[in-house]
């Protein structure tokens, strides 16, 4: 059992049954997770950045990663939908948020607050946003938009 916050998380056969505070239940598929990358390109910002993987791949490509820019294909990835105007993302799926950059990067200032709509239209989802730039939060103002009940779906 893992504790994340005030949720406690038991892993069996590669899905995470998260227990909130009030005994409320919610079954996140973790096996089933998805990477949504709005956009592309970092800098580094700490010693812990020295053996990155998006600057390694990239290189691969001769992409430059100091570059940040909106993807064409992957941003609306969250609320694409199916013939049927289904979500193409099942409820209850992890989405792990902007794995080749910072979703708080200055670059992508332009970006973020139509991304942060796409977020709170898919309450259903759990979004998972690791950053190096936590200051940025305050700095942007979303403290009090992050913490509030609407967006318990994001840690």
């Amino acid at each position: 059992m893992y504790q994340v916050g005030h949720r406690y998380q038991t892993r069996r056969h590669g899905v995470f049954y998260t227990r909130k505070g009030g005994g409320e239940s919610v079954n996140l598929d973790f096996s089933n997770s998805i990477m949504w990358n709005p956009w592309h390109g970092c800098h580094k910002k700490s010693e812990g950045c020295k053996n990155c993987y998006v600057y390694s791949q990239d290189s691969k490509f001769n992409i430059d990663t100091t570059v940040v820019k909106k993807s064409k294909t992957q941003f609306c990835l969250p609320i694409q939908r199916d013939k049927y105007c289904d979500y193409n993302i099942k409820s209850n799926t992890l989405i792990k948020t902007c794995m080749t950059s910072d979703f708080f990067i200055e670059e992508a200032d332009e970006y973020r607050t139509e991304a942060l709509e796409i977020i709170q239209e898919r309450t259903d989802l759990f979004f998972l946003i690791i950053t190096k730039r936590p200051e940025r939060i305050i700095s942007l103002g979303l403290t009090n938009l992050l913490k509030s009940k609407k967006w318990e779906h994001v840690k």
